[in-house]
């Protein structure tokens, strides 16, 4: 096999071309925003809204927490005044390579690791928890800017 290729291309492989770059590595990269949160709201399977939030600071650290929607139904959203900090949340590290971006939280137990793309106005994620084993594919967490959270305040 080796002479037909030196017999065909003058070499005894060919030589292949560089593989295409994947859409989001020819993207202008987007900004992970830090001005705001990215959340998941869904239903946990006792019928409870639920809020999976992440915040993301410019120091390459990150914050998470799980909310869940208050008796008076008013909402699922953090409280600003402790969700400002790593110190009353699960914090881990975050990295990103164009518009790919990984991160993990550490959760005291073990780690959930995440990865997946930054969007314009979200997050798609695959997440892997070290504490249960359970893989999640393509979790979409919405941005919301802190100004439009309801009830969100310095105070």
């Amino acid at each position: 096999m080796a002479s037909f290729f030196k017999k065909l291309f003058g070499q005894s492989t060919p030589k292949r071309p560089a593989p295409a770059p994947y859409p989001e590595e020819l993207e202008e990269p987007l900004p992970l925003r830090t001005d705001g949160i990215y959340c998941r709201i869904y239903e946990d399977k006792n019928g409870m809204m639920c809020n999976d939030v992440f915040r993301f600071f410019e120091e390459g650290y990150n914050i998470s927490s799980v909310v869940s929607q208050t008796k008076d139904n008013k909402g699922y959203f953090p409280k600003s005044k402790w969700f400002n900090s790593a110190e009353n949340n699960d914090c881990g590290r975050w990295e990103r390579k164009g518009n790919r971006l990984t991160f993990f939280v550490d959760c005291g137990r073990g780690n959930i690791n995440y990865k997946g793309r930054i969007a314009e106005d979200f997050l798609l994620l695959d997440s892997y928890s070290e504490i249960t084993q359970n893989r999640c594919k393509e979790l979409k967490y919405e941005f919301y800017q802190f100004s439009d959270i309801p009830g969100w305040s310095d105070d």
